[in-house]
């Protein structure tokens, strides 16, 4: 009897040994998984604020693209370019109605050209870098030579 007392003794200290090593166990790992998961927290945290602001940033940048869109349909509406239909209640532009745009233009060069050294210049009496223009007596001062033969 004294051993079956003993035995079930033993048997009561080595579950609560057990359970204690198992409690202890158990709160060391729960404490450094709360220390990770506190820090990932606060990781997650710091980039979900700089997440928003970037959005932010990134929301105020659309609204001026759009602004300055519906700016630029305004002008090009107003100077006949395209026609635009605009909703009465938004202000925004439903759909553009027709584009039109029309380009001219007219231009002419020629030119003969020699090239002759400075010193060969200055030798031939011809005029250098340094010498002034004198104008055609047939063109006026500051037209060029095209506007005056068109005259």
């Amino acid at each position: 009897m004294q051993r079956a007392r003993l035995s079930g003794m033993g048997t009561f200290f080595s579950i609560l040994i057990g359970g204690a090593i198992t409690f202890l166990a158990s709160w060391i790992y729960y404490r450094k998984a709360s220390e990770d998961l506190r820090t990932e927290t606060g990781y997650l945290r710091r980039e979900t604020k700089a997440l928003r602001s970037e959005a932010d940033v990134l929301r105020k940048g659309n609204a001026d693209l759009l602004r300055y869109s519906i700016m630029l349909l305004h002008f090009l509406d107003d100077a006949g370019v395209i026609d635009v239909e605009w909703d009465p209640d938004t202000g925004e532009p439903r759909r553009i109605v027709e584009i039109s745009a029309t380009a001219t233009g007219r231009g002419t060069a020629t030119a003969d050209l020699t090239v002759i050294r400075r010193h060969e210049a200055q030798a031939m009496g011809l005029a250098s870098h340094e010498a002034e223009v004198i104008r055609r007596e047939d063109q006026e001062d500051g037209a060029p030579a095209e506007e005056a033969e068109d005259r």
